[in-house]
């Protein structure tokens, strides 16, 4: 019989594998029907929520639980802001690949908290995820820490998952890719 512990990761990677833009636009419906570049215009147009405070991430915990807590709240900026760089481009060719898109293009819809990001991918990770359900409330401590790799304990109730924390230019960054995708 397979242990609660040893579907977290598996859920989680499935969660990543299947958050990507082209989801939820299949099921966006229209109200009228428009060319694809005036949708595509309305799209990147729509204005980004006011920018979240910028993540402080001193320590292990302040990555890991500042990444699961944004994703929770929707702070998609902060979310993107905790990840490390490898994190970051692994998200970013993804979705790229998922839907043939520039990477760069890609990029600059992550950094820029663009709808279609917040609405193809991250609400996608975020419920496929139920961290809206598991982060609050969570207790973290740190189980190990180097110089520049940490290891976090995230205890939600009965589930319990480990995470890196990686050092990236004097800050504590979320290693989602570096735990879950190795």
């Amino acid at each position: 019989m397979i242990s609660k512990k040893s579907l977290i990761p598996l859920i989680l990677l499935l969660t990543f594998s299947t958050a990507c833009l082209g989801e939820k636009k299949k099921e966006a419906t229209p109200a009228a029907p428009a060319p694809v570049e005036a949708k595509t215009e309305k799209t990147e147009a729509a204005p980004a929520p006011a920018p979240a405070a910028a993540p402080k991430l001193a320590t292990p915990v302040d990555a890991v639980k500042g990444f699961f807590d944004a994703v929770s709240k929707e702070e998609y900026d902060v979310a993107w802001a905790s990840l490390t760089k490898t994190s970051q481009d692994k998200f970013v060719t993804m979705v790229a690949e998922d839907e043939k898109l520039d990477p760069a293009k890609v990029r600059d819809l992550f950094v820029q908290n663009q709808m279609s990001i917040r609405i193809g991918f991250w609400r996608s990770f975020r419920n496929s995820s139920k961290l809206d359900i598991v982060a609050p409330g969570a207790s973290y401590k740190v189980l190990n820490e180097g110089p520049e790799l940490a290891e976090v304990e995230m205890t939600s109730g009965d589930l319990v998952l480990k995470s890196k924390a990686l050092k990236e230019d004097g800050q504590w960054k979320m290693g989602y890719v570096e735990t879950f995708l190795p």
